[in-house]
């Protein structure tokens, strides 16, 4: 537990990339998106959030994870659903309640099982999104399982996800009117030395199943699809231009991250 913890300590907002004799410092400071939107940003100190006080979801939610605290199983999950009293507007569990959505979570508590409050901590409301069950209990849980496959078979990687707040909606719930996204992302970016490569999803929320690799987008379809400028500190650089525009190549997905398939 204490190796875990010395090494969020380290990653939690930084991590170096090294190309050739160039040195890019990496961090969450740098990959935080740029956005119109009015977002309220709030540091969780395992994560980060970019949170709409007017939506009652996030526009994206970033964080590091490692091999160490992917392996480190410290915490069991426990359903503690709370309100998030760092921002001015959160919803609260109740507004979930026989809407017909799971509470889903944008930073998984799987990926924090590491440590009691790292865990307890993606369970602020703010964390949450509203979820059809199949989407989140199937897909969106698939991804999930194959980001920390990722974390293991690369050692750190850098995860960023959140709700795509564009028009398209299926209305609000609850007391508080939280909106219902049409579509979630994520993006998946590997920062172990030597190698830094990344893959980015779109999926919409609904029921259907379809293979995890035809959710695979790039990372520049995403900033056009929800409006946010990711990394925008570091356009000049070659590697970030790179990963932005070329994301994961599906047909060669070998070469970029082991195993895309739903195996």
């Amino acid at each position: 537990m204490v190796k875990v913890q010395k090494l969020v300590i380290t990653l939690i907002l930084t991590a170096v990339w090294l190309t050739g004799h160039t040195q890019t410092i990496f961090t969450i400071d740098n990959a935080q998106p740029s956005s119109s939107k009015r977002l309220q940003v709030v540091n969780h100190t395992y994560y980060r959030i970019g949170y709409s006080n007017d939506k009652k979801v996030s526009a994206w939610v970033a964080y590091i994870l490692t091999k160490d605290m992917v392996e480190s199983k410290a915490v069991k999950r426990k359903q503690n659903f709370v309100k998030d009293k760092s921002v001015k507007h959160s919803a609260v569990s109740s507004d979930y309640s026989n809407s017909g959505y799971d509470r889903g979570h944008l930073c998984p508590a799987a990926d924090m099982a590491w440590s009691a409050d790292a865990m307890n901590s993606t369970f602020l409301m703010t964390n949450i999104s509203p979820q059809k069950p199949a989407f989140n209990q199937k897909k969106w849980k698939m991804l999930e399982e194959k980001v920390r496959m990722w974390a293991k078979n690369n050692d750190s990687i850098m995860v960023i996800a959140g709700a795509i707040l564009d028009t398209c909606n299926y209305g609000t719930i609850g007391k508080n009117d939280v909106l219902v996204p049409c579509r979630f992302y994520k993006i998946v970016i590997d920062i172990s030395y030597p190698t830094y490569k990344a893959a980015a999803f779109i999926m919409d929320n609904t029921n259907e199943q379809k293979p995890l690799a035809s959710y695979v987008v790039s990372i520049s379809d995403i900033e056009k699809a929800t409006g946010l400028d990711f990394f925008p500190s570091l356009k000049a650089d070659s590697t970030i231009r790179e990963i932005e525009k070329d994301t994961m190549n599906v047909h060669q997905n070998e070469l970029i991250f082991e195993d895309i398939t739903d195996k």
